[in-house]
C-alpha cells in the first residue's frame, strides 16, 4: 500500500505533570510552528506530498524532544533550529541526518 505522504513528520509536543522530562518542555510546539515556516518558504505544500504534524507523547521522553519521519520511521532528536532545517533538508534529499539520528529500540526483550 503507497503511503499518502511521501514524508511525514511529527513533532512531539506532549505536555507531561509535574516536572517529568517531555517534548513540550524544549519548545517543541514553537519547532512545529518554525517547521511549517521553513517548509512553506521553501515552497513544501502537501501537494509535494509533504507534511508536519504535531502528535501527542510519541514514548520516548528520555531522548526528546523527539520527531519521527513517516513512512520510512526515522527518529531524530533535535535541540535547535538548526537541527530542525537540518531534518526538513535531509528527508528532502531522501537521506538521513545521522547527526541527530536516534537509535531504533530493541523491542526484543
Amino acid at each position: 500500500m503507497m503511503s499518502f505522504y511521501k514524508n511525514h513528520i511529527f513533532i512531539c509536543t506532549n505536555q507531561k505533570d509535574s516536572n517529568k522530562q517531555c517534548c513540550a518542555n524544549s519548545n517543541a510546539s514553537e519547532m512545529v510552528a518554525y517547521a511549517k515556516q521553513q517548509a512553506a518558504l521553501s515552497g513544501i505544500t502537501k501537494e509535494s506530498k509533504f507534511r508536519i504534524s504535531s502528535s501527542g507523547c510519541m514514548g520516548r521522553c528520555s531522548e526528546g524532544p523527539v520527531l519521527a519521519v513517516y513512512p520510512k520511521g526515522v527518529w531524530y532528536s533535535y535541540k535547535s533550529k538548526e537541527d530542525i532545517d537540518q531534518i526538513i533538508s535531509h528527508t528532502l534529499n531522501d537521506s538521513i541526518c545521522e547527526e541527530l539520528l536516534i537509535p531504533e529500540l530493541d523491542l526484543s526483550l
